[in-house]
């Protein structure tokens, strides 16, 4: 079965929000979102990386989908920073049994990226997730 990009977008969004994070309002960050509610905020960016045409108007789409992970540092960094690694994993596994069994019709292929950052001055510190996701498209 052929997708597209908000289709994909929006099929790993859903897989999140059962786990209780919050969507950002805003997919870009998480400048406008109250410190007192980004605890657990989640958004999804998607970025091409690469294309290989097929026959009878497909091609096979790999992408970069990045799930950003925020949590409020309070006065424990230290659990803040293993909670996103837990986010991180619980996030990787969702995705990929998604894709494999759950209907998904993606995978996710070898290259997963993580990264931890905190901002000075913020209250809340990220986790950037990653994954390169492959996928058939119709023209």
């Amino acid at each position: 079965m052929a997708s597209t990009r908000p289709l994909i977008r929006e099929r790993i969004t859903s897989l999140l929000q059962p786990l209780g994070y919050v969507l950002h309002t805003t997919p870009f960050d998480f400048t406008t979102m109250p410190t007192g509610a980004i605890d657990a905020g989640v958004r999804v960016e998607i970025a091409s990386q690469v294309t290989l045409g097929g026959m009878n108007f497909t091609e096979d789409r790999t992408d970069a989908v990045t799930i950003w992970f925020a949590r409020k540092l309070a006065a424990d960094p230290e659990a803040a920073y293993q909670q996103l690694l837990e986010d991180v994993d619980l996030a990787t596994s969702e995705v990929i049994h998604d894709g494999a069994q759950g209907g998904g019709d993606y995978n996710v292929l070898d290259g997963i990226e993580v990264a931890l950052s905190h901002e000075a001055g913020q209250e809340y510190a990220l986790a950037r997730l990653t994954l390169p996701v492959n996928y058939e498209v119709e023209l």
